[in-house]
């Protein structure tokens, strides 16, 4: 079966069957939909959905069934990362440049089985770059621009800085 999908501008969800062009779920949201992105796991197919108020949804595909909710920011996500093997998810809003969150998968995929969603927070000044690093599955390699200070030149210097999670 081939799917896709959308979101439409009532910040309404639907899973579209390609061949048949039918609508095969729907969901709605109470805020704007901020960021969309469908992702295969070991638990499954997910979609995961970031709205304008911080909050990150798990929706399990075909029938968009909630599995979990969490408030990352008080602002909008506007970046979303998975792992190469699905094992965390980067969450990062432009209004917060130094608050970044990184989330273990599993503890959003599966709920009942955590207290709470394990995450960690990682402060980094001015991101200008994210990625997964090649063949090291735990690991995040993020390019930062450090900000002049009063008496330095006033040029960028680009930073690379690896964190493992």
């Amino acid at each position: 079966m081939h799917i896709a999908v959308t979101v439409d501008m009532q910040s309404t969800i639907k899973l579209w069957d390609c061949h048949n062009r039918e609508v095969l779920a729907t969901k709605g949201l109470f805020f704007s939909c901020q960021l969309l992105q469908a992702e295969y796991t070991k638990d499954g197919p997910i979609v995961l959905v970031g709205d304008v108020c911080g909050n990150l949804y798990i929706f399990r595909i075909p029938d968009l069934y909630l599995i979990s909710k969490v408030n990352v920011f008080p602002y909008s996500i506007d970046e979303l990362y998975c792992s190469p093997q699905k094992k965390w998810v980067f969450l990062m809003g432009k209004r917060l440049r130094d608050l970044i969150k990184v989330f273990y998968m599993s503890s959003l995929l599966r709920p009942s089985e955590f207290s709470a969603p394990v995450s960690t927070v990682l402060e980094v000044p001015v991101i200008r770059k994210v990625f997964w690093t090649p063949r090291r599955e735990d690991r995040i390699t993020l390019i930062s621009t450090v900000l002049p200070q009063n008496n330095i030149k006033k040029n960028e210097s680009p930073h690379l800085m690896d964190f493992s999670v």
